[in-house]
Protein backbone atom coordinates (compact mmCIF):
# COMPACT_ATOMS: atom_id res chain seq x y z
CA UNK A 1 0.00 0.00 0.00
CA UNK A 2 1.47 3.02 -0.98
CA UNK A 3 2.67 5.53 2.11
CA UNK A 4 1.00 9.22 2.76
CA UNK A 5 1.47 11.94 4.31
CA UNK A 6 -0.40 12.53 7.08
CA UNK A 7 -1.31 16.25 6.27
CA UNK A 8 -1.10 17.41 2.92
CA UNK A 9 1.66 20.40 2.67
CA UNK A 10 2.42 23.00 0.13
CA UNK A 11 5.78 22.52 -1.78
CA UNK A 12 5.69 26.28 -4.15
CA UNK A 13 6.41 26.26 -7.76
CA UNK A 14 9.06 24.64 -9.86
CA UNK A 15 12.38 26.57 -10.28
CA UNK A 16 13.53 27.82 -13.35
CA UNK A 17 14.57 25.39 -16.03
CA UNK A 18 13.04 23.02 -14.02
CA UNK A 19 9.52 22.09 -15.48
CA UNK A 20 7.00 19.99 -13.36
CA UNK A 21 4.10 17.97 -15.07
CA UNK A 22 1.04 16.17 -12.38
CA UNK A 23 0.55 12.83 -14.38
CA UNK A 24 -1.83 10.36 -13.97
CA UNK A 25 -0.67 6.31 -14.67
CA UNK A 26 -1.00 6.68 -18.28
CA UNK A 27 1.26 9.85 -18.26
CA UNK A 28 -1.79 12.16 -19.18
CA UNK A 29 -1.61 15.60 -16.60
CA UNK A 30 -4.16 15.83 -14.47
CA UNK A 31 -6.17 19.22 -13.85
CA UNK A 32 -5.79 21.22 -10.45
CA UNK A 33 -6.49 19.47 -7.00
CA UNK A 34 -6.62 15.63 -8.80
CA UNK A 35 -3.49 14.11 -6.76
CA UNK A 36 -1.36 12.26 -9.34
CA UNK A 37 2.59 11.46 -9.68
CA UNK A 38 5.07 14.31 -10.29
CA UNK A 39 7.48 14.51 -13.21
CA UNK A 40 10.40 16.39 -13.38
CA UNK A 41 11.67 17.95 -17.17
CA UNK A 42 13.90 20.81 -18.55
CA UNK A 43 17.47 21.57 -18.59
CA UNK A 44 18.61 21.06 -15.42
CA UNK A 45 17.48 17.64 -15.60
CA UNK A 46 19.86 14.40 -14.85
CA UNK A 47 21.25 11.98 -17.33
CA UNK A 48 20.25 8.96 -14.79
CA UNK A 49 21.75 7.18 -11.63
CA UNK A 50 25.85 6.76 -12.33
CA UNK A 51 26.39 3.06 -13.26
CA UNK A 52 23.11 1.80 -12.36
CA UNK A 53 21.36 1.46 -15.89
CA UNK A 54 18.39 -0.34 -14.77
CA UNK A 55 16.92 1.80 -11.94
CA UNK A 56 17.39 5.48 -14.27
CA UNK A 57 15.55 3.28 -17.29
CA UNK A 58 12.49 2.92 -14.18
CA UNK A 59 13.08 7.01 -13.36
CA UNK A 60 14.05 8.57 -16.51
CA UNK A 61 11.64 7.79 -18.64
CA UNK A 62 10.60 9.51 -22.51
CA UNK A 63 8.66 12.70 -21.89
CA UNK A 64 5.38 12.73 -24.46
CA UNK A 65 5.43 16.29 -24.38
CA UNK A 66 8.40 16.82 -25.60
CA UNK A 67 10.38 15.66 -28.87
CA UNK A 68 14.04 13.54 -27.47
CA UNK A 69 13.42 14.62 -23.81
CA UNK A 70 13.09 12.76 -20.38
CA UNK A 71 11.37 13.45 -17.23
CA UNK A 72 12.66 12.02 -13.88
CA UNK A 73 9.84 10.04 -11.93
CA UNK A 74 9.74 11.36 -8.75
CA UNK A 75 7.44 8.99 -6.94
CA UNK A 76 5.92 12.09 -5.01
CA UNK A 77 2.17 12.20 -5.28
CA UNK A 78 1.13 16.25 -5.74
CA UNK A 79 -1.55 18.28 -6.78
CA UNK A 80 -1.93 21.37 -8.32
CA UNK A 81 -3.38 24.52 -6.54
CA UNK A 82 -5.60 26.67 -8.48
CA UNK A 83 -2.05 29.48 -8.41
CA UNK A 84 0.28 27.32 -9.93
CA UNK A 85 1.74 25.80 -6.83
CA UNK A 86 2.44 21.95 -5.95
CA UNK A 87 0.61 20.14 -3.13
CA UNK A 88 2.48 17.22 -1.51
CA UNK A 89 0.36 14.46 -0.16
CA UNK A 90 2.90 11.36 0.20
CA UNK A 91 4.96 8.77 -2.12
CA UNK A 92 3.22 6.17 -4.34
CA UNK A 93 5.90 3.56 -2.67
CA UNK A 94 7.32 2.23 0.19
CA UNK A 95 10.48 4.76 0.60
CA UNK A 96 10.43 6.35 3.58
CA UNK A 97 12.38 9.30 5.19
CA UNK A 98 15.46 9.08 7.70
CA UNK A 99 17.35 12.22 8.49
CA UNK A 100 16.93 13.58 5.39
CA UNK A 101 17.98 10.33 2.95
CA UNK A 102 15.15 8.03 1.50
CA UNK A 103 15.39 4.74 2.69
CA UNK A 104 13.96 1.92 0.95
CA UNK A 105 12.87 -0.43 4.04
CA UNK A 106 12.93 -3.70 1.51
CA UNK A 107 16.58 -2.76 0.91
CA UNK A 108 17.63 -3.20 4.78
CA UNK A 109 15.12 -6.70 5.12
CA UNK A 110 17.24 -8.27 2.02
CA UNK A 111 20.23 -7.43 3.73
CA UNK A 112 18.83 -8.29 7.27
CA UNK A 113 17.72 -12.07 6.28
CA UNK A 114 21.43 -12.85 5.08
CA UNK A 115 22.10 -13.16 8.61
CA UNK A 116 22.50 -17.27 9.51
CA UNK A 117 19.77 -17.03 11.96
CA UNK A 118 17.36 -14.66 10.27
CA UNK A 119 14.09 -15.86 8.17
CA UNK A 120 12.43 -12.86 7.69
CA UNK A 121 12.39 -9.39 7.90
CA UNK A 122 10.41 -6.56 7.80
CA UNK A 123 11.43 -3.27 8.38
CA UNK A 124 9.32 -0.01 9.09
CA UNK A 125 9.95 4.14 9.68
CA UNK A 126 8.54 4.69 13.36
CA UNK A 127 8.05 8.28 14.56
CA UNK A 128 9.87 8.93 17.85
CA UNK A 129 8.52 11.32 20.53
CA UNK A 130 11.02 14.27 19.53
CA UNK A 131 9.27 13.53 16.15
CA UNK A 132 11.74 12.02 14.22
CA UNK A 133 11.79 9.03 12.12
CA UNK A 134 13.52 5.97 13.16
CA UNK A 135 14.31 2.39 11.35
CA UNK A 136 13.17 -0.34 13.40
CA UNK A 137 13.03 -4.02 12.27
CA UNK A 138 11.01 -6.87 12.86
CA UNK A 139 12.48 -9.98 12.19
CA UNK A 140 11.56 -14.19 12.83
CA UNK A 141 14.23 -16.57 13.56
CA UNK A 142 15.17 -19.44 11.40
CA UNK A 143 13.99 -23.07 12.61
CA UNK A 144 16.06 -24.15 15.83
CA UNK A 145 17.78 -20.28 16.06
CA UNK A 146 17.08 -17.52 18.20
CA UNK A 147 18.60 -14.17 16.64
CA UNK A 148 19.89 -11.99 18.77
CA UNK A 149 19.17 -7.97 18.18
CA UNK A 150 22.24 -6.63 18.56
CA UNK A 151 24.15 -9.69 16.49
CA UNK A 152 21.38 -7.96 13.56
CA UNK A 153 22.39 -5.09 14.45
CA UNK A 154 25.96 -5.71 13.51
CA UNK A 155 25.30 -7.47 10.91
CA UNK A 156 23.52 -4.69 8.94
CA UNK A 157 26.25 -2.15 10.20
CA UNK A 158 28.57 -4.53 8.63
CA UNK A 159 26.96 -4.62 5.16
CA UNK A 160 25.03 -1.70 5.14
CA UNK A 161 25.21 2.69 4.59
CA UNK A 162 24.84 4.30 8.34
CA UNK A 163 21.53 5.72 7.58
CA UNK A 164 20.34 1.98 6.62
CA UNK A 165 21.06 0.35 9.77
CA UNK A 166 17.99 -0.01 11.96
CA UNK A 167 17.72 1.91 15.28
CA UNK A 168 15.80 -1.17 16.27
CA UNK A 169 15.68 -4.74 15.92
CA UNK A 170 12.79 -6.77 17.41
CA UNK A 171 12.91 -10.51 17.59
CA UNK A 172 9.40 -11.91 16.95
CA UNK A 173 8.21 -15.68 17.08
CA UNK A 174 5.92 -15.40 14.34
CA UNK A 175 4.38 -12.07 12.05
CA UNK A 176 1.13 -11.05 12.86
CA UNK A 177 -1.27 -12.20 9.97
CA UNK A 178 -4.82 -11.35 9.24
CA UNK A 179 -7.40 -14.79 9.00
CA UNK A 180 -6.46 -14.96 5.76
CA UNK A 181 -2.99 -14.96 6.35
Amino acid sequence: RPLRATEPVTIGCPISGVGARVLDPGLRPVPPGVVGELYLAGRALGRGYHGRAGLSAGRFVADPFGAGTRMYRTGDLVSWTPEGELIYHGRNDFQIKIRGMRVEPGEVDAVLVTHPDVEHSVSVGMPTPAGDTVLVSYVTGRPGRSPAPEQIVDHAVAHLPAHLVPHTVQVLEEFPVTRTG
